[in-house]
């Protein structure tokens, strides 16, 4: 467990590495394809020879390319079986172009967005974003967590992503908002009291967008485990506060 966190954390390292090739790749699904799990595929392409880790979706084929995304190429170099860990991987779709599903008259984000699951240790895994922008590849946005759920924004600017975790027996959670039109990860500022949303340090069983710029989050009143001191003790069972993503 701790040489997995040590790996980890080495890898966090990589997340700002750039690659002028796009991450993400779409096979032409007339081919035939027989195996259904996520497997490692070899391509030469003038005189270079690219690895890729291709995923048979229901309704697509896509390929993930290891040298634009050097964390995942280390994290299996890395590894004692890399086939083994490929076969444990999994990516989800997270919403395809979304023009017509948002009810804005802005610019949106109109490119296919996925979830890579990797790297689990147990129900824990570490998670990265894609998308087929040629110049933006791919970042870690969580680890050692399991992924509950995504919303995208009115206006599909952005989305927001709940991750948990297990911490002395409580399942507590962590929010994370990523900027799809500059491909980056927002600050989360509280405006309704002093209280900080820590990663995982409490549980949040609702959240929402208010717009494209705020969100309404619920947080059950009272640290998670009884050794933290810093609790909220309210009368209320529940804390309701706003969450915007203004840079400092």
């Amino acid at each position: 467990m701790f040489k997995r966190i040590s790996l980890i954390f080495t890898l966090l390292l990589l997340v700002a590495c750039t690659n002028s090739k796009p991450a993400l790749q779409k096979v032409d699904q007339a081919r035939n394809i027989t195996e259904d799990k996520p497997t490692l595929v070899e391509t030469e392409q003038d005189d270079e020879l690219e690895e890729f880790i291709e995923f048979v979706l229901e309704d697509e084929v896509i390929r993930v390319n290891l040298t634009a995304v050097p964390i995942l190429q280390q994290y299996l170099m890395g590894s004692k079986d890399r086939n083994k860990e490929i076969e444990r991987m999994s990516i989800y779709p997270l919403f395809q172009e979304n023009k017509d599903s948002v009810d804005s008259e802005d610019e949106t984000f109109s490119e296919p967005v996925y979830l890579l699951e990797f790297s689990c240790y147990q129900s824990a895994c570490s998670y990265l974003l894609l998308n087929q922008n040629q110049k933006n590849h791919a970042f870690l946005i969580a680890d050692l967590a399991t992924w509950e759920n995504v919303q995208l924004s009115p206006k599909g600017s952005k989305v927001l992503l709940t991750f948990s975790r297990e911490v002395k027996t409580q399942i507590t959670n962590n929010i994370v908002v990523v900027d799809l039109m500059n491909w980056e990860r927002l600050p989360l500022q509280n405006e309704t009291n002093d209280l900080s949303l820590t990663p995982y340090k409490w549980v949040i069983p609702t959240v929402e967008w208010i717009n494209d710029e705020q969100i309404s989050v619920t947080i059950k009143d009272g640290p998670p485990n009884k050794t933290d001191e810093s609790t909220t003790t309210s009368s209320e069972p529940f804390i309701h506060v706003t969450i915007s993503f203004k840079k400092e």
